[in-house]
């Protein structure tokens, strides 16, 4: 396994490149300030391969001028919002996620609409909806332990939404 930790003020910036993180690979955003900052460069937008783990600390933010931050989203690549503080997924642009992990018992707070095409795991924490989407794929699953201390919270217009395949219970 690589662990790659990041101990910056302003966390990873990524404008305009393509980030590969393969496998058993870990990035570790950690601080207050780790944020991850998705941004682009002319006309090329910021983009992650994801097939590893990246543990943050900070906020998620996806202001590129279009496309998608992670390609081919999958339970492969998880995305674990950690902390001892709010964080904001959001930006300019909705995201796609593979798999997201809460682990954060102050929350996660949504600012723009979000998609997950595998596992959504509780911890500990909440993501609270405000007036966005948080929508769940075909294949998706809430994990963990949903609890009073674990749970999504529609506190807004937002929805909480579940894709299908076929007729099924949920």
């Amino acid at each position: 396994m690589l662990t790659c930790p990041l101990q910056a003020q302003k966390g990873i910036i990524n404008k305009g490149s393509l980030i590969v993180v393969s496998g058993n690979a870990v990035i570790s955003a950690q601080g207050s300030g780790a944020s991850y900052i998705n941004q682009s460069a002319g006309a090329v937008s910021g983009r992650l391969s994801l097939d590893g783990k990246i543990y943050l600390q900070g906020d998620w933010l996806n202001n590129a001028d279009g496309g998608t931050v992670l390609l081919n989203p999958s339970n492969d690549g998880e995305v674990i919002f950690q902390g001892n503080s709010a964080q904001t997924i959001g930006g300019n642009l909705p995201t796609g996620f593979g798999k997201i992990s809460v682990n954060n018992s102050q929350g996660i707070f949504l600012s723009n609409h979000i998609s997950v095409a595998g596992d959504l795991v509780l911890g500990t924490g909440s993501i609270y909806l405000s007036d966005y989407h948080l929508t769940l794929g075909p294949m998706s699953v809430v994990a963990g332990g949903p609890s009073e201390m674990a749970m999504v919270i529609t506190d807004g217009a937002g929805e909480l939404r579940k894709k299908f395949d076929a007729p099924a219970g949920f």
